[in-house]
Order: structure tokens, then C-alpha cells, then sequence
């Protein structure tokens, strides 16, 4: 390798990402040294010229696209992750996200109005201090990234036992016999839209025989848990 070519491979560039407008609340680079950085500023790298940056959001999350920094500091990605990047061949890149719509209204429990109800994107953030604003009973305006393998939580650190994909056209996929629609009747509705609905299972619990004083009957919507 001559000198030349030695000092291109060692050589950084200053990169810019906005990811301000993610649902997420950190993320980091992969490869990268591995310290999470917050969404709510634009944060700004040294990069070396590489073909494979992806973009992790949480513990094993890592987002299905990945971009390249060129040996002239700009950045480039494939062609059908333009409708949720922007910035190809500048050094600002702009995550922008696929608009979403997560629905768990139907779960029991679940209320707009009150805070900590409904569902929590499992492994969505990179440690385990789950806020307020990190539950959502029903979201028009979220914003994520294509990954596979999506999870939510539910109740009290409960997880769901079905994963779901958001591919990178905006559309939501899961296994088809989990769908309302299919002879299963299933707990979830939304497949190849991008509005995900959390239906549940109508669950009966009937804790008449517990004592002489207690009478308590009614009607659920729960998921399945691990």
C-alpha cells in the first residue's frame, strides 16, 4: 500500500446526522465506539470512508439499512432508503423515519388520556429506564426505522411473544395467520399498511369462588406473554 493510499484509509471525515424528528430516544453507530448519543440534537462524528454504518436503537435493534461515508466525505445509501433519509452525496445526513401509526386502544387498560397505558417498543431505547412518553395507547405521528423483528411490551415489563417486521417502504409485516382477517382470527390487524393495530385476545376472568365477599368478573384483551 503506498503512503497515499495509507493516509486515505486513516483519514476521517466530519459527518453531521439529524435524527431529532425519531420516536427513539438514542442511538449509535455501528461500527462506531459504541456510546449512545440522544435524538433531541443533531450530533456530529468523525468517520472514517466505509460502506456499512447501520444504525442501532436499542440492545439487539439494529435498523435495516445501513449507509457508506466516501473517500470525499460525503454520504451515500441505496435508492429505496430515500423516502426516510436524506443528504445522499452531502455530509448531512437526515434520518427522517417512516410515519406510523401504532393503535393499542383495544388492549385493556389502554387510555390516550392517561399516561403509562397501552404498549412500549421493546428494546427501542439502549438501557432500561422506561419514561411516560415511551408508552403509547395510540401514536399518528410516530416516526421508526425499517427493522425486523420488532417487539412491544406490555403491563409490567411483560413481553409480547410475536415480533413483528416495518419494512422499508413504510408497511408493517407479520406472520399472516396472526392476522384478524385469517381463519385464526387473530390479535393483530394493519399487515402490509403502515398503521399497526393491537387487538389482543378477548380473555374472561371469573374469580367468583376466591371468598364469600368477592364477585369479580370481566372482560380482557391481552396478548400472550413469554
Amino acid at each position: 500500500m503506498t503512503a497515499a493510499r495509507s493516509a486515505a484509509a486513516l483519514a476521517t471525515f466530519p459527518i453531521q446526522i439529524d435524527a431529532t424528528q425519531l420516536f427513539y430516544r438514542f442511538f449509535f453507530l455501528d461500527p462506531g465506539d459504541q456510546k449512545a448519543v440522544s435524538t433531541d440534537n443533531v450530533q456530529k462524528f468523525q468517520l472514517a470512508p466505509l460502506s456499512g454504518y447501520r444504525f442501532q436503537f436499542g440492545s439487539p435493534m439494529i435498523a435495516d439499512f445501513s449507509f457508506a461515508v466516501t473517500d470525499k466525505g460525503n454520504v451515500e445509501y441505496d435508492d429505496d432508503c430515500r423516502g426516510f433519509l436524506d443528504g445522499f452525496g452531502t455530509p448531512n445526513l437526515t434520518i427522517k423515519g417512516l410515519l406510523v401509526t401504532l393503535d393499542a386502544l383495544h388492549l385493556t387498560g389502554a387510555d390516550r388520556a392517561r399516561p403509562a397505558t397501552g404498549v412500549v417498543l421493546a428494546n427501542a431505547q439502549l438501557n432500561s429506564d422506561i419514561i411516560p412518553t415511551d408508552w403509547i395507547a395510540f401514536r399518528d405521528d410516530i416516526r421508526l426505522l425499517p427493522a425486523k423483528g420488532c417487539g412491544v411490551i406490555v403491563g409490567s415489563a411483560l413481553v409480547a411473544s410475536f415480533t413483528f417486521d416495518l419494512k422499508r417502504d413504510g408497511t408493517f409485516d407479520y406472520d399472516p395467520a396472526w392476522d384478524s382477517t385469517s381463519i385464526n382470527k387473530g390479535f393483530l390487524t394493519g399487515l402490509g399498511t403502515n398503521t399497526l393495530t393491537f387487538l389482543g385476545y378477548p380473555l374472561t376472568v371469573d374469580a367468583r369462588g376466591v371468598g364469600d365477599l368477592l364477585y369479580f368478573r370481566e372482560q380482557f384483551s391481552y396478548f400472550v406473554h413469554r
